[in-house]
């Protein structure tokens, strides 16, 4: 999408942005915009849909097109010419939140769009089981961790509430791992810590090389393995009781209840 800024006439005392948006085919379509699109400016790699008449475009303030499957209850969304099935309301907020973020991402450092959903999936449902492994096998936080690090992965960051029941639920519909003594594990490891010798990692996706890096994590001050600091960022601690670092300071791990309703997190070993 292009946008000429037309100067000042007294039927736009505040000004007239043009709009434009430049098809495969070479076409180039006046674009008009409303609702969550009414600002935006230029902006490469945009997904779009609308109606168009005479030559001219209304343009849709979402990227993509919604329709439900009543046999089957499942989602079908049309994204940027792909067609993509869902199984439910969780995973399809978390794509709707992840489609906002990455054009507020490209407006911000002024760059192409770049979608999460992998091109031409038949179903966002195979892009998160790449990008969600869940791994059933208990196992101590340290061996979690080093488990999804030589998969060039790391233990879950959970950045918001929308990834927060998606990551929940997941956990609740898959099959439950036990314990030696035939227990059901109800926790399932997330990747943070305040633990002040734990190290983080950082994926290179041009060399498929995961690298550890320094995360700065001090007793109660706990950190994302990716660095970030867990209280400047989405958190869902037990009844603001947890993380409990005054009485039980070995406690340096944190994992979801997923046997809880809201999945709250807590600080374990």
């Amino acid at each position: 999408m292009s946008a000429i800024h037309v100067c000042f006439d007294s039927k736009h005392p505040k000004g007239l942005i043009e709009r434009f948006v430049n098809l495969q085919d070479g076409r180039k379509i006046k674009t008009y915009v409303y609702g969550e699109r009414k600002n935006i400016l230029a902006r490469k790699g945009i997904a779009f849909w609308g109606i168009s008449l005479n030559g001219e475009l209304a343009m849709s303030d979402k990227s993509y097109q919604v329709k439900r499957n009543h046999g089957s209850g499942k989602l079908t969304i049309v994204h940027g010419g792909n067609q993509l099935t869902v199984d439910d309301n969780t995973a399809f907020k978390l794509f709707d939140l992840e489609v906002k973020q990455s054009e507020q991402k490209a407006k911000l450092q002024r760059t192409r769009v770049s979608y999460p959903v992998i091109a031409a999936s038949s179903s966002l449902s195979d892009y998160y089981d790449k990008k969600y492994d869940l791994i059933n096998t208990p196992m101590t936080w340290a061996e979690a961790n080093r488990t999804a690090f030589n998969k060039n992965g790391r233990l879950v960051i959970i950045g918001s509430v929308q990834e927060q029941n998606f990551i929940h639920k997941l956990f609740k519909t898959a099959s439950r791992g036990t314990t030696t003594d035939g227990t059901s594990v109800t926790y399932g490891w997330i990747g943070a810590t305040d633990n002040e010798d734990q190290n983080g990692s950082t994926y290179n996706q041009d060399t498929n090389i995961s690298t550890e890096m320094e995360i700065n994590a001090t007793e109660g001050d706990w950190k994302w393995l990716n660095g970030a600091d867990v209280n400047e960022t989405y958190s869902n601690w037990l009844n603001l009781t947890e993380p409990n670092n005054t009485a039980y300071p070995d406690q340096d791990y944190a994992a979801m209840d997923w046997s809880d309703t809201n999945g709250s997190w807590l600080d374990l070993k």
